[in-house]
């Protein structure tokens, strides 16, 4: 399910990278949904990732572990691209051009500026993540860490 959501996320970031000042809205509702339906599997399946290849005793860290990861990208890429966007807007205010072509055009390379960067990003992610390997702990004395088994013989 990770590679699905990440192909459809990769793809729907990089297709911004394609729009233009005249772009038609369907096309960008399409790019939209592209990017909603490779998010949704991928941020699930990036959690259960997490917490599947940690003891059971440290699920609750890596479940927050993963949150902050979360919310710091958030936050840095929203700055990120707020800060570009006000780049963008104050370097062509002096071009002669009216003001909404001036912000047509800012928001127009600020989307794909960071469409682009968010596709490396899910490129970079996926090369990353293939390569871990994840060890799952079921339920159960068989599968149990070696020391919680040696407790308990040690109390019978």
């Amino acid at each position: 399910m990770l590679g699905i959501g990440a192909l459809l996320l990769g793809i729907g970031a990089a297709l911004f990278g394609l729009v233009a000042d005249d772009t038609a809205l369907p096309l960008l509702c399409l790019f939209m949904l592209l990017l909603g339906l490779g998010m949704g599997p991928s941020m699930a399946a990036i959690g259960l990732m997490a917490q599947n290849s940690v003891p059971r005793s440290d699920i609750g860290t890596a479940t927050s572990s993963t949150m902050l990861s979360k919310a710091i990208g958030n936050a840095v890429g929203l700055a990120v691209g707020q800060s570009l966007l006000v780049w963008l807007l104050n370097s062509g205010a002096g071009d002669g051009e009216d003001a909404v072509g001036v912000q047509t055009s800012a928001i127009t390379s600020t989307i794909q500026i960071v469409g682009v960067v968010g596709a490396g990003c899910v490129l970079a992610g996926v090369a990353l993540i293939k390569d871990l390997t994840i060890e799952k702990w079921n339920a159960g004395p068989s599968t149990a860490p070696k020391a919680a088994v040696a407790r308990l013989a040690e109390a019978d």
